[in-house]
């Protein structure tokens, strides 16, 4: 955890990737050609919004500083979607 929170430090200073929005979400949160092409898939599928699409970018974003990654990737955004649609279960 630390490394990622470090990882996420160096790279948009003291803002959290839970609070990234708008050009600095744009800039840190680069979705890999494979990435981008499964999250419009899933957000034509289930019918999300663009809200969700943000959300699920700063939650694969997390994910991807976990793994020690900088661009997300499929597996980031699927993870990232599974528990997105979890959480949202809970509720």
């Amino acid at each position: 955890m630390e490394r990622a929170a470090a990882r996420a430090s160096r790279r948009q200073g003291t803002t959290p990737n839970g609070l990234l929005a708008g050009d600095a979400l744009d800039r840190a949160a680069r979705l890999s050609a494979d990435a981008e092409s499964y999250l419009v898939q899933t957000m034509e599928e289930r019918g999300l919004t663009a809200r969700a699409w943000d959300a699920l970018r700063r939650i694969a974003r997390t994910i991807c500083d976990l793994d020690d990654v900088d661009e997300i990737e499929r597996t980031h955004v699927v993870e990232a979607t599974g528990c997105r649609l979890l959480d949202q279960t809970d509720r």
